[in-house]
């Protein structure tokens, strides 16, 4: 960007380098980033600038929120706006980015000056000053009256539940009586159904047994139940079942009633006065979730939504109804840094409205009966208006997991607050009865890799409250790497080959970080979709997966000459390349790990491991003598070494039940977290 010392815009005044806005003899101090802004815009009056355009260009690829983005660009929108003749305006262009609109010709509207030439008018620009403080003074004002920190005492809050394990998903029944949730025990793997009353908070499983409960959604009339759940831990079939509720608090019978996709994780969502039911559903690993409906006389399924196949990976992976107002909301997927909002009338499944939500909103709900949302974000709860999209402090709920809803009256909000503990565990490959406790914390630690030429670990934790990368030392000292002003995302950590950078994805962008300094690089940007990166054998290239052309397929990047370039054709999700220079990979839409050469990507490639499953495409590692991986069935549960001259696989170690999945191996040592102490408890607030 060429930096010029002073710019205007109609008779604004922009001296760039005092930071400074002028109009008259009154000036007005403006942010450094800002006012870097401001001269971007101007470089490109009448022009699109995306998000990744300032991201480039006046951030310098270093990671940084959305909401940093949006700031500057609000504050140059008001700055602007204060132009008396209303010239200019910054226009913001959906799914794209924003535009400086400007009246008149380039010369008169726009130009580089010196602040002797310009004539001012500065009885405009006093009362144009007076107007804009005042408005900036209300906005704080009003900003501060929605988000100060309300009176805790003055508000009910009841704990309805503390339990030995974990306790998800309140829901509340649309007559006020009985509480569902699903209870995992802590020494169990299986979530299984409850329910409470709530006048004398007494509690009932409905549901045990070795099936894994996943959502559930009362009927209308809070006599019965829809239940969608895997069959075990291990297949993991999904199905809806309808469970018919007895005055006791137990089933009364217990029906099948539709087939979900292969390890499909449906929301459910019952017509508020019909015996209609939506969920949303996928029919392939590598497809996006849509919506459908049932009806439970009819037995007809009807489909409501159409994601895009392509850039969708995930589709419309949330649905939420509420109580009263017949209307059904669906969260769909976008690769940018929001979501896609539809609401639907579920009296005849049409459209009624579309707009986008910030992506850092956990979760989204109904605000009981009204047309408002709850919705999370961080650690507090607001109530979202979906027409002036302002959002008012519901409850500053803390460590909670996102679990929550609201009574169909407005008067209660449910939620659930809990911690867990996963630290860093070493063990022998040879004696996996004896762990050595790498980190002991209340963090969550995760995604643990050694190095290449060293003893050091690099792995995510979230100690400082934010979720950044870290390093263990050969020392055993622990040094935080990243300095991300955002929590970053547990994606999987690939060493250099030489040890001196790590790569990581993170906002559907593929970046690497110096493991000395900290110093954070993007490498491949949005428009390529990238996702699950590895150093090519060498450190001359990078291997990834993305869906750019329609379907999933691995990708090599030349960091020598910056091409990228399809390595499968026939479909590829996550790879690693040995030192032969064969690029082994997995695929979405199919179980098996597969093998080829780049240069011979045309050749069909060759079926290596059989009994590779899709979902472990972040649980492999490659060897020199073969191929670490997880197999997860009902007696074979662990991590398995193909070798590749025997041609077979052997089991190594077994994983347990508060192991991860995910593993790092060095010589005879592997890497693991190990969850402890996890805990919650579902809590109530009286809003009333």
């Amino acid at each position: 960007m060429a930096v010029k010392t002073q710019l205007q815009i109609g008779k604004l005044v922009f001296d760039v380098k005092a930071h400074q806005m002028m109009l008259g003899d009154t000036k007005l101090q403006v942010e450094p980033k800002v006012m870097e802004v401001i001269q971007y815009f101007h470089e490109k009056q009448n022009q699109v600038v995306t998000r990744e355009d300032l991201l480039k260009v006046v951030w310098d690829h270093q990671v940084v929120s959305d909401n940093a983005v949006t700031r500057c660009v609000s504050q140059v929108r008001k700055l602007i706006e204060q132009e008396p003749d209303n010239i200019a305006n910054i226009e913001t262009i959906p799914r794209v980015g924003y535009r400086l609109n400007l009246k008149g010709s380039v010369g008169d509207r726009v130009k580089s000056f010196t602040f002797r030439d310009i004539p001012f008018d500065t009885t405009i620009f006093k009362v144009a000053t007076f107007v804009f403080f005042s408005l900036a003074l209300f906005a704080n004002y009003f900003y501060d009256l929605l988000n100060r920190p309300i009176d805790i005492d003055a508000v009910v809050v009841e704990t309805l539940t503390e339990l030995p394990g974990v306790e998800r998903n309140p829901r509340l029944s649309p007559d006020g009586e009985r509480l569902a949730f699903k209870y995992r025990h802590r020494d169990s793997e299986s979530y299984h159904l409850y329910l409470m009353n709530l006048e004398n908070r007494e509690f009932y499983p409905v549901v045990e047994g070795e099936q894994v409960i996943l959502n559930f959604a009362w009927s209308p009339d809070s006599r019965t139940l829809l239940l969608s759940r895997w069959n075990n831990q291990h297949e993991r079939q999904c199905e809806i079942h309808l469970l018919s509720l007895s005055s006791s608090y137990q089933v009364a019978s217990q029906e099948k009633i539709v087939d979900c996709g292969d390890r499909a994780f449906p929301y459910l969502v019952w017509h508020p006065a019909s015996d209609k039911f939506y969920f949303n559903d996928r029919k392939s690993l590598d497809r996006p979730y849509a919506v459908f409906s049932y009806s439970l006389t009819s037995k007809r399924i009807s489909q409501v939504t159409l994601p895009p196949q392509n850039g969708n990976s995930r589709g419309d992976f949330s649905v939420f109804g509420g109580a009263n107002n017949h209307r059904l909301a669906v969260l769909r997927y976008r690769p940018t840094h929001d979501h896609q909002l539809n609401i639907y009338d579920m009296d005849n499944d049409s459209l009624l409205s579309q707009q986008f939500l910030a992506a850092e909103f956990d979760e989204v709900s109904w605000f009981g009966g009204s047309d408002d949302l709850l919705i999370k974000q961080a650690d507090k709860l607001y109530r979202y208006d979906l027409e002036s999209q302002e959002k008012t402090l519901v409850y500053p709920v803390g460590q909670a997991t996102g679990d929550f809803s609201v009574s169909a009256n407005d008067e209660q909000v449910f939620f659930v607050t809990g911690q867990a503990d996963r630290n860093l565990v070493k063990y022998q490959l040879d004696h996996p009865q004896k762990p050595e406790l790498l980190s002991s914390s209340t963090a969550f630690e995760q995604r643990p890799s050694f190095a290449n030429r060293s003893l050091k670990i690099a792995y995510f934790s979230n100690q400082t409250g934010s979720n950044q990368i870290w390093i263990r030392e050969s020392n055993g000292d622990h040094r935080q790497l990243s300095q991300s002003p955002v929590s970053l995302a547990n994606t999987r950590l690939s060493w250099a080959p030489d040890d001196q950078s790590i790569l990581f994805e993170f906002n559907d962008e593929i970046f690497a970080i110096d493991t000395e300094n900290g110093k954070i690089e993007r490498l491949i940007e949005r428009f390529h979709r990238p996702y699950v990166s590895q150093w090519s054998n060498k450190g001359d290239a990078i291997l990834y997966s993305s869906e750019k052309t329609g379907e999933w397929q691995i990708w090599q990047l030349d960091l020598a000459t910056g091409e990228h370039s399809p390595i499968t054709t026939k479909g590829g999700y996550s790879a690693a390349q040995s030192t032969d220079g064969f690029v082994y990979f997995s695929r979405l839409h199919e179980p098996g790990m597969w093998r080829l050469k780049p240069e011979n990507k045309d050749v069909q490639p060759e079926l290596v491991i059989e009994d590779f499953e899709v979902i472990n495409w972040m649980s492999w590692q490659m060897s020199a003598d073969g191929i670490y991986y997880v197999r997860n069935r009902a007696n074979e549960k662990g991590v398995f070494f193909f070798d590749f001259a025997a041609q077979e696989s052997t089991q190594i170690f077994p994983i347990l039940a508060n192991h991860s999945a995910t593993f790092s191996i060095k010589d005879n040592e592997i890497l693991l977290t190990i969850q402890s102490n996890a805990e919650s408890k579902i809590q109530m607030i009286r809003l009333k």
